[in-house]
C-alpha cells in the first residue's frame, strides 16, 4: 500500500510539473528544485540523542535567521569537523567520534540544514557550505570528514577558500557530479526536458552558477590538501566510478575501497582508516 501511495504521489508530480513548464518552464523548475532539496528524513531518534548529550557542549551558530546546532568533544590535540549528508544527522558519527577522542582529538559535529537540531526546510550544496564556513570560521578545524553530499559540499567549501585552517580531507561515499544527481533525479521523477531546462534557469540566477560548475573532481585537482577517499566497491547509491575519478584528480588523495560497507560506510574498519589517516599529521597527545 505504501508503495503503491508512492507511485501515486510520483505520477501525479509529473503529470503537474511537465505540463507546467509547456507554459511556465522556470516555475516549474523551482518546484522541481523545492521537492529534490526537501529532506524527509534526518530528524534525531532518542538513541541520537542520547548520544549526543555526550557532548561537552552545545551550541548554535547562525547563518542568517538560520541555527547550526554543533556538538563539541573537548580535546587537546587537533580540531576535526565531521559533516553527515543526506537524511541524517550528526549522531551518525558516533564510532569515528570514540575513536576520535579515544586518540586525543577534538571534535565538533554538525546537524546540517533541514536536519537534526538545525534550521532550514531546504538542504542544498550551496546552503550547507556556507553553513560550514561560518562553523570552519569558529572552530578553525584542522581536518574535515564528509559522508556523502556533506562530503561534496566541503569540497566545494575548501574550492571557494573558505577554509583556510583546513588541511587535510576526507570524503566517504561521496558523489562527484551534480549533472549525475540531478539527471538521477530527473528519471526517477520522470521529469521533462523542459522542467530540467527551468530547473537550471532557476539554479543559475540563485547561485549564479550552472550544475556543471558543481563537478567534485574539477573542484578537488585544485586544492593543496592531503585527501582520503573511502568507497564501497557495491555502493548501491553513488557508484564506484565516482571514487575513481575524484583519485584521477586528486593526486594528493589515497583511495580505499571496502566490499561490503554499502553507501553508509559505518561499519568495522572505517572508523580506523579515518583516524589512521587523520593521526598522520595531527598534533594529539
Amino acid at each position: 500500500m505504501k508503495k503503491a501511495k508512492q507511485q501515486l504521489t510520483i505520477l501525479g508530480l509529473r503529470l503537474y510539473l511537465n505540463t507546467l513548464a509547456l507554459f511556465h518552464p522556470v516555475k516549474a523548475g523551482a518546484i522541481a528544485f523545492q521537492i529534490f532539496c526537501t529532506p524527509r528524513q534526518g530528524r534525531l531518534r532518542e538513541k541520537d540523542l542520547k548520544f549526543l548529550d555526550t557532548a561537552d557542549e552545545q551550541q548554535d551558530l547562525h547563518v542568517n535567521d538560520l541555527n547550526i546546532r554543533c556538538y563539541h568533544w573537548r580535546g587537546p590535540g587537533d580540531t576535526v569537523l565531521l559533516v553527515h549528508g543526506w537524511e541524517s544527522n550528526a549522531a551518525r558519527w558516533q564510532r569515528v567520534i570514540r575513536q576520535l577522542l579515544a586518540k586525543g582529538f577534538n571534535v565538533v559535529a554538525v546537524d546540517g540544514p533541514g536536519h537534526g537540531q538545525s534550521g532550514s526546510r531546504q538542504f542544498n550544496v550551496p546552503l550547507y557550505a556556507q553553513m560550514l564556513e561560518t562553523v570552519v570560521a569558529h572552530y578553525q578545524p584542522q581536518s574535515l570528514v564528509g559522508h556523502s553530499i556533506g562530503g561534496f559540499a566541503s569540497i566545494f567549501l575548501l574550492s571557494e577558500g573558505h577554509a583556510p585552517s583546513v588541511q587535510q580531507l576526507a570524503i566517504l561515499g561521496t558523489p562527484a557530479e551534480l549533472t549525475h544527481i540531478m539527471d538521477g533525479y530527473q528519471r526517477f521523477l520522470g521529469l521533462s526536458r523542459r522542467v530540467m531546462q527551468g530547473m537550471e534557469q532557476m539554479f543559475r540566477r540563485r547561485f549564479g552558477r550552472a550544475f556543471t560548475d558543481f563537478s567534485g573532481p574539477a573542484m578537488v585537482s585544485q586544492l593543496a590538501v592531503e585527501g582520503l577517499i573511502i568507497h564501497d566497491l557495491h555502493d548501491a547509491t553513488v557508484p564506484y566510478a565516482d571514487a575513481k575519478a575524484y583519485s584521477a584528480h586528486w593526486p594528493q588523495a589515497r583511495l580505499v575501497t571496502t566490499r561490503s560497507q554499502g553507501h553508509r560506510l559505518n561499519g568495522d574498519g572505517v572508523p580506523e582508516t579515518i583516524v589512521g589517516f587523520l593521526q598522520a599529521k595531527a598534533a594529539v597527545v
